[in-house]
C-alpha cells in the first residue's frame, strides 16, 4: 500500500498515524541502553547536564531560556525536525516567536 493511501486511510478512520519519512530516506535504528534505575539524589544530578538522548542523539534544551537561546533556538529545532524525519530537508525553522514554559 502506498504511504499517501496508508496515511490517508488512518486519518479517515481518526486512528493516530507516525510522520512519514521521504522516500528512500533511511534512518539508523539505535539500540537502546539498559534500563538503570537511578536514585533521587542521582536524578537530580544527571538532569543538570545536558546528556544526549536515547534515539537521535541530542542534547534538548531544559527551559525556555534556553528554548530561545542561540545554543538551541531556531537551528537547533532544524535540526532536531531532520534528525526525527518529521521536517523535509529542504525546509527549516527561520523564528521561533515565543516560548512558554508548562
Amino acid at each position: 500500500v502506498p504511504t499517501a493511501a496508508a496515511v490517508a486511510r488512518l486519518w479517515r478512520l481518526q486512528k493516530p498515524f507516525p510522520p512519514t519519512r521521504q522516500i528512500g530516506e533511511e534512518r539508523e535504528v539505535k539500540q537502546l541502553a539498559p534500563h538503570k534505575m537511578l536514585s533521587l539524589k542521582q536524578l537530580e544530578e544527571m538532569s543538570k547536564q545536558h546528556l544526549p538522548g536515547c534515539f537521535y542523539g541530542l542534547t534538548f534544551p531544559q527551559s525556555s531560556a534556553e528554548m530561545a537561546s542561540e545554543d538551541f533556538g531556531p537551528a537547533w529545532l532544524t535540526k532536531a525536525f531532520h534528525t526525527a524525519g518529521t521536517l523535509p530537508k529542504d525546509n527549516r525553522v527561520v523564528k521561533i516567536h515565543s516560548v512558554e514554559e508548562l
